[in-house]
């Protein structure tokens, strides 16, 4: 739909990527812009073909029960406002027709920012049109970039790609712990 990357593309959505431990979880991280938008479950190309929709029209990106319909009616769809527009994880569960959306944060911490080295209460990034925008002063020293506040090894970094790393250089890492 017009509220994701792939717009209203039927030949080239987003694609989910399937759990490892649990075939019926799907996944997908992505920017959810004020718009529509629903999940295909079928072959690319047909839109009255196979979807996971909400149960209500126009229902926003809250956690609950979805219906798998095939066909083009009832067209529901979620929709995406300015207040809830940001990056998601959405995890759909096809066994039990469940689905949860996960707002994404984005913190900067390290002693060049104000937070320190305190992964306890980082610095949160705000998300602006489609980014995550950090405006605040920095010092001499280092940063990184975690999805997460909490325990140093239980979440998701954004990391130079080198040690050291200029922040001119826009090469990075993503790991997990």
């Amino acid at each position: 739909g017009d509220a994701t990357e792939s717009g209203w593309d039927i030949n080239n959505p987003a694609a989910f990527t399937r759990s490892e431990e649990n075939p019926f979880v799907f996944t997908y991280e992505g920017n959810l812009n004020p718009g529509n938008f629903k999940i295909l479950a079928g072959e690319t190309g047909e839109f009255c073909g196979e979807w996971y929709r909400p149960l209500e029209d126009g229902q926003p990106p809250v956690d609950g029960s979805v219906e798998q319909r095939a066909g083009c009616e009832p067209d529901y769809n979620w929709t995406v406002t300015e207040e809830t527009a940001g990056r998601y994880i959405i995890t759909l569960n096809t066994g039990d027709n469940t689905v949860k959306f996960t707002p994404v944060n984005v913190y900067i911490v390290g002693d060049a920012t104000p937070s320190g080295w305190d992964i306890n209460t980082p610095q949160a990034l705000t998300y602006e049109n489609g980014e995550f925008v950090f405006n605040g002063e920095l010092t001499a020293g280092e940063m990184k970039f975690s999805k997460y506040v909490g325990d140093w090894c239980n979440g998701e970094w954004i990391v130079s790609a080198e040690n050291g790393q200029s922040i001119d250089n826009t090469a990075h890492l993503v790991s997990i712990g």
